[in-house]
């Protein structure tokens, strides 16, 4: 039985269009907002009509402050207290967690692409409520009956995986096609069918100004070892270079977007640096295996919706920041 003194409010913005796209991080803040019911009386604002665009939410603990709330964040205001709190999976820092970034009653922004140099120049002397958060796959779809498929299976393909446009990653481009799956896109089955039977992955950061994507999360939970030029950004809990995943160190001179290196823009010398990893590790079984083993331990202790919650709950230490 939860605490049904305390009293919050809930700005979780969904609609038809929202639901109809079933994104991973949507399916969290449902779960999260049943939560708090459990534990607190909570009060939702939810459907709208153009939450997908950005609303402009009115807070009832500072009346006159609108914060600009999309789809993919939301707000949790403490009705007793007088503070609000707000979670963003947006790959852009956004309006919403930035334009009250000095206002006293703002305690914690928990963010998913947390850059430590973009928030420090973005927050300046209210760095200290900023904290890096946990990533989502894009769909909450049951991965784990392709995760025993892989397990069954003897062979795997001595190729990367990796299926995405190059249009935003060039990159791409150089990389020799012998050792590196088609880029077609293909529906869902088919997409974790050809991840799980590639012996590693390859990630690289989508249009978002961070590096994480959502494939990166669905390696983890397939138990899939992959390559990635090191994070530069942050989740709560680090995800470590060649133990959760195959690192390759960032280069200077790798091309820099809204001020942050793009593995994604990598040029032909970069490529290279790719391929030489590939060569390096492809046949070293006992690495992929314990890399793929490490990154799936992290999975379920960090972003399983089992644990997710609870995990959140915890980085909020529970609305206990008064």
């Amino acid at each position: 039985m939860g605490d049904t003194s305390r009293n919050f409010k809930v700005c979780f913005l969904i609609n038809d269009w929202v639901r109809l796209l079933n994104r991973d991080h949507t399916a969290f803040f449902i779960e999260f907002i049943e939560t708090l019911k459990e534990l607190y009386n909570v009060e939702v604002t939810d459907d709208h009509p153009d939450a997908h665009k950005g609303v402009d939410y009115e807070l009832t603990v500072d009346k006159g402050t609108f914060l600009r709330v999309h789809d993919s964040e939301i707000v949790i205001e403490d009705l007793d207290n007088n503070n609000f709190y707000i979670l963003s999976a947006h790959d852009q820092i956004s309006q919403c967690t930035l334009q009250e970034k000095s206002n006293p009653k703002l305690k914690k922004v928990l963010y998913s692409q947390f850059i430590p140099v973009e928030i420090i120049h973005h927050t300046e002397g209210s760095y200290f409520k900023y904290s890096p958060w946990i990533y989502f796959k894009y769909s909450p779809i049951d991965l784990e009956p392709f995760r025993q498929l892989r397990k069954e299976s003897s062979t795997n393909i001595p190729k990367l995986f990796f299926k995405g446009k190059t249009d935003d990653r060039p990159i791409l481009n150089y990389i020799n096609k012998e050792i590196i799956s088609d880029y077609k896109p293909s529906d869902s089955k088919s997409y974790f069918n050809d991840m799980i039977s590639h012996e590693v992955g390859l990630a690289l950061g989508g249009v978002s100004n961070g590096d994480l994507c959502y494939r990166d999360v669905e390696y983890l939970q397939l138990g899939i070892p992959f390559i990635k030029f090191e994070y530069i950004s942050q989740l709560y809990s680090p995800l470590i270079p060649n133990y959760h995943y195959i690192s390759i160190p960032v280069p200077d001179d790798l091309p820099i977007h809204n001020s942050v290196k793009k593995d994604r823009l990598g040029l032909e010398h970069h490529a290279k640096l790719v391929e030489d990893k590939f060569r390096n590790i492809i046949n070293d079984k006992n690495l992929l295996k314990t890399i793929g083993e490490n990154g799936r331990k992290y999975f379920e202790a960090n972003l399983s919706p089992k644990v997710r919650v609870k995990k959140t709950l915890e980085l909020l230490n529970y609305f206990n920041n008064e």
